[in-house]
């Protein structure tokens, strides 16, 4: 005896508005007229559109959390001819939901599967951004961070990244849904824990990245009161955000700030390539201080700022001293003493301890003599047997920007 084969039905993956029913498309209702059996994600939120339509389809739910038990019932209508549409609660089923499941279990079954186009949600934000739109990637659910550069393989790649964790804290202070899938790529041009501001940079990065996504709901007041509050203090992130000579201070919930223009300033580097870390710089500092040293130190902030708002690198060579820390970081950092005097003797109008350390900055006055200053240091490092990178660079007077 033969067995009658009947002909499989078709999975239709069919797209529903986002928000206004208005822009559900003729083929959209016609196919969920014509189907045997609408699968929804939210049967609350579909019913609502097939009863605005007069559509009365069988409705069965199909959703995470029942999507294995439910795609094996839907398989079988499917196998014995009837014709399947498959919604989500709103745009185009199948990302970003269990629809992704149903359509791969069909594929492997054989099963016709057909797209209904309509409303989307990536696309829609995407086209609404003003980013570019030739190379773009939508990922699944979650988040998920790349980054490039040195060292960066021990940055985490989760929501647990610096940049994520701003990117949204930011969607949360501004009442947003962080999107469903979210890609970050980096590339870390800043040398980490290396006393250079890094921590910073990746706050700001991440909390531009999402005020820009969003439409800038944000001023530079609100992000730097943001940025401040995930580093913990306001000096390295008003720094990174607003550039130039940035002076900040806290004034009870508020923090006040002033951005002092200063002609072009040049400054070298040398990066010891040392395990460090700022707590373990803060351990070594004293608790206290005296009154005579905290007064020199006290005494020398305006004219150090003077000098470099004017441009004077013959007081600034003066009155860059301290006696409060350098000397206590200096002990931690193998080749700092030496690396500290070659750039004395390479002509530097100034050296600094850069943050906590390791890292040492020495200011000049030519561009020029910047990268050659840099490596004299790094040099100096080497003598002791450390390895140190040496960079020639100049501060920025506009701070963090964004460009597509």
């Amino acid at each position: 005896m033969k067995t009658r084969e009947w002909p499989r039905g078709t999975l239709y993956l069919c797209s529903t508005p986002i928000g206004n029913l208005g822009d559900v498309t003729l083929r959209a209702l016609e196919t969920l007229r014509s189907c045997d059996l609408v699968a929804a994600e939210d049967t609350r939120k579909t019913r609502r559109l097939l009863s605005h339509f007069d559509v009365h389809t069988p409705m069965i739910s199909y959703r995470e959390e029942n999507r294995d038990a439910a795609g094996s019932r839907i398989i079988k209508r499917l196998e014995r001819g009837d014709d399947v549409a498959l919604v989500s609660d709103a745009g185009t089923p199948g990302i970003s939901d269990p629809g992704q499941d149903l359509v791969r279990r069909c594929l492997d079954e054989g099963i016709e599967i057909e797209a209904v186009p309509g409303a989307n949600a990536a696309l829609t934000a995407l086209v609404l951004s003003g980013l570019p739109t030739v190379r773009f990637s939508f990922e699944g659910d979650g988040v998920l961070v790349t980054a490039r550069g040195e060292r960066s393989e021990s940055l985490p790649t989760d929501a647990t990244n610096l940049v994520a964790r701003s990117f949204l804290r930011l969607c949360e202070e501004a009442g947003v849904a962080a999107p469903a899938g979210l890609r970050i790529d980096c590339e870390v041009r800043i040398p980490l824990s290396s006393g250079l501001g890094s921590s910073a940079s990746a706050i700001v990065a991440g909390l531009l990245g999402a005020n820009t996504l969003l439409g800038r709901p944000f001023d530079r007041g609100r992000l730097l009161e943001l940025a401040a509050d995930i580093e913990g203090h306001p000096d390295n992130v008003a720094a990174a955000l607003l550039g130039a000579l940035t002076i900040v201070v806290r004034s009870g919930e508020r923090l006040l700030t002033k951005k002092i223009l200063v002609p072009e300033v040049h400054v070298a580097l040398a990066v010891p390539r040392l395990d460090f870390s700022t707590r373990a710089a803060r351990v070594g500092l004293p608790t206290e201080v005296s009154m005579k040293d905290a007064v020199f130190n006290l005494g020398r902030t305006p004219l150090v700022v003077e000098a470099l708002r004017t441009g004077d690198y013959e007081l600034l060579n003066q009155v860059m001293q301290d006696r409060l820390h350098q000397a206590a970081r200096l002990k931690l950092i193998p080749g700092a003493a030496e690396a500290w005097l070659a750039a004395q003797h390479a002509g530097a109008a100034a050296v600094a301890v850069s943050g906590s350390g390791p890292s040492l900055i020495a200011f000049v006055s030519l561009a020029t003599d910047a990268s050659r200053l840099a490596r004299e240091m790094a040099k100096a490092f080497e003598g002791v047997g450390v390895t140190a990178q040496p960079l020639g660079l100049s501060a920025s007077a506009a701070g963090a920007t964004v460009s597509a």
